[in-house]
């Protein structure tokens, strides 16, 4: 009787151990896994912003462009002729201009006629031009007189019709200007009854004020 009553008992343990295994009380249960859900643009926010910023340089570059036509244009635009003001020099005639030369002219000989002689500088100086006059024969013949002050010279040339005349003078003109600079001619005017070409020699502003 003992040992069918051990067998009963040993079947019943067997029989509730099967139905712990198949339906555990504690069993704990997977977290069921849910798909993300699609974000509705098709672009990721690195995408997003990768494009925003590439629309910024677009019309930042075409800013630059519209800039620059606009400065083409102004350019290319006609402005408009600046008008006189009454305290500025309106333009001269022809005839006005001589004018101003002939005044100016007549205003350097008087200075000159009132400037004081350094009979020294003016000897050495008038050498030094005399012998480059001479190195054309043209130029030389046509000397009337040479004098020198303290800062400057007169010389008097008749009119010539030597070939190369002109040419060997602009050339001595030139060559005097190594030491006297500041040139000035005061050309012939028949209508004045000059019949000579005057030129003044001077030493440069910066020399005379030393």
């Amino acid at each position: 009787m003992k040992k069918w009553l051990l067998v009963g008992v040993l079947f019943v343990g067997l029989g509730v151990a099967l139905i712990l295994r198949v339906n555990p009380r504690n069993k704990s249960y997977a977290p069921v896994e849910h798909a993300p859900v699609a974000a509705v643009s098709a672009h990721s926010p690195q995408t997003i912003v990768a494009t925003d910023d590439r629309v910024a340089l677009q019309i930042a570059a075409l800013n630059s462009e519209i800039s620059a036509l606009r400065a083409q244009v102004a350019q290319a635009a006609p402005q408009p002729a600046p008008q006189p003001n009454d305290g500025e020099a309106r333009p001269q005639s022809p005839e006005q201009a001589r004018q101003a030369w002939r005044d100016h002219m007549e205003q350097v000989a008087v200075e000159y006629d009132l400037e004081a002689r350094d009979a020294r500088w003016a000897r050495e100086t008038e050498a030094k031009i005399q012998g480059l006059l001479t190195t054309s024969r043209a130029v030389g013949d046509a000397v009337e007189s040479l004098d020198c002050r303290s800062t400057s010279c007169r010389v008097r040339l008749k009119p010539s019709q030597a070939t190369n005349y002109e040419d060997d003078l602009l050339r001595v003109v030139h060559e005097i200007g190594a030491f006297l600079p500041d040139t000035q001619f005061d050309a012939a005017d028949p209508a004045r009854g000059k019949r000579s070409t005057v030129l003044y020699l001077k030493k440069s502003s910066q020399e005379v004020a030393l």
